[in-house]
């Protein structure tokens, strides 16, 4: 898949990967590995997703991977094609912040580039309007801010380009208008005093990204995560820049999402998520595209980090980040996202998350966790090192499948139950 143009500078760091423990604490049995295959072909059959890959790793050790399915459900079109595998690249959604967009405020924290206890309008200026002049980067981390969880930009930018701006789809100018009409909305509610996930407090992360550290959003993925971790399959796709250049993603490659009614056409190396889109597929919510074989790089990066050994970030940096900050609920809150899932609280761009499963095999009670709205979902031990890392499709052909939230609890609870001490 090709990302995105992809930059070089004196200032990036070239890094290995944090040695393996000499000896494992964890291993699966080949029972346990048959039963989880089972499991996954299953959801596949019961059209939880086309296609599903599970991956368990501690440290940079992998003990499970499988991939099983199919690109798309409908085989007679070329485009869905294919069966699937560890390379498979996936449109993982909302998971672009906690993964890619908190991880670089981690390396510009470390840098000393920001504080995230700073307000938002220091690196900002014109964000100092109605009432948010208290906000901190932390508050938009932990979506404790009081901007709005959602607002469809794209139908404002599809009715502009239709009259008065047209081409201003997936322009500089689109990402501009997204950005000005969030620092122009009011709030609603008092900063802090509740928690709301917001995707306008990740789309402003991106544009603090920016400016904090003078590359467009893109740029800093790339030195600050991609290259030094080598990341091969990892990116935005610049939709700007491919409709210029007119050149197209691998499709073969990439798994589908939805059959979008914006766009009338189903979706594969697009951003599922129309705001995104609308601003060119880089922003800091959402639009990045990977395989389960990156993130794990990813994630292994920041458990290293967690255990003081990486060189990327700090362990006082993460901590920060994994942190209930003290536990005061100034900068986090606990919400749930519908009845039947378990309560979560929010951290600088993460979730910890408490279930009665983690106790299995020594897993531990708070888990580092995030939910992507695409289908993909990890969930991180930074003391044991264990990572557990499902990949779907879920939302394809259409994101009303729900199916998902059920399999995920099953293939987590069995993935614990997996682990065991050798």
């Amino acid at each position: 898949m090709r990302a995105s143009k992809k930059t070089t500078s004196h200032h990036q760091q070239t890094m290995q990967p944090f040695p393996a423990k000499d000896n494992a604490s964890f291993s699966i049995r080949e029972s346990s590995a048959m039963e989880i295959t089972t499991l996954l072909t299953q959801g596949v059959s019961d059209g939880v997703a086309p296609a599903i890959s599970l991956l368990i790793a501690e440290g940079n050790k992998i003990l499970f991977l499988k991939t099983v399915g199919q690109r798309g459900y409908d085989q007679q079109d070329p485009q869905l094609q294919g069966e699937v595998n560890a390379e498979t690249v996936f449109d993982i959604g909302s998971l672009t912040l906690p993964l890619i967009t908190t991880t670089i405020l981690m390396r510009l924290h470390h840098q000393g580039l920001i504080d995230v206890h700073h307000k938002v309008s220091r690196y900002i200026q014109s964000f100092n309007t109605f009432g948010k002049e208290e906000i901190t980067i932390a508050d938009l981390l932990s979506h404790t801010s009081g901007l709005a969880a959602y607002h469809p930009f794209y139908q404002e930018l599809t009715k502009e380009n239709a009259e008065k701006r047209l081409g201003i789809l997936t322009s500089r100018g689109a990402r501009d208008y997204i950005y000005n009409a969030i620092i122009r909305s009011q709030l609603r509610f008092e900063p802090r005093s509740r928690c709301l996930p917001s995707d306008l407090g990740g789309i402003l992360l991106g544009l603090l990204i920016e400016t904090a550290s003078g590359m467009n959003l893109d740029t800093a993925f790339q030195r600050l995560v991609a290259f030094p971790l080598g990341l091969k399959s990892t990116g935005f796709i610049d939709l700007a820049l491919s409709k210029r250049r007119g050149w197209q993603p691998a499709f073969e490659k990439i798994a589908p999402t939805e059959e979008c009614q914006w766009r009338k056409r189903i979706l594969c190396g697009e951003p599922f998520d129309e705001n995104c889109a609308a601003m060119g597929g880089i922003a800091g919510h959402s639009g990045i595209f990977t395989n389960i074989l990156d993130c794990q790089k990813i994630c292994c990066e920041l458990i290293a980090a967690y255990q003081n050994r990486s060189g990327l970030i700090s362990g006082e940096t993460i901590k920060l980040f994994w942190s209930d900050l003290n536990n005061d609920n100034q900068n986090s809150g606990t919400y749930g996202i519908n009845k039947e899932e378990k309560l979560s609280k929010l951290i600088l761009g993460w979730e910890i998350a408490t279930s009665d499963y983690n106790n299995t095999s020594g897993f531990g009670e708070e888990i580092i966790s995030s939910s992507g709205n695409t289908g993909c979902f990890i969930w991180l031990n930074p003391t044991n090192s264990i990572q557990i890392l499902l990949f779907s499709n879920t939302v394809h052909p259409v994101r009303a499948n729900k199916k998902i939230q059920q399999f995920k609890e099953g293939v987590y609870a069995m993935a614990l139950n997996a682990l065991r001490l050798p």
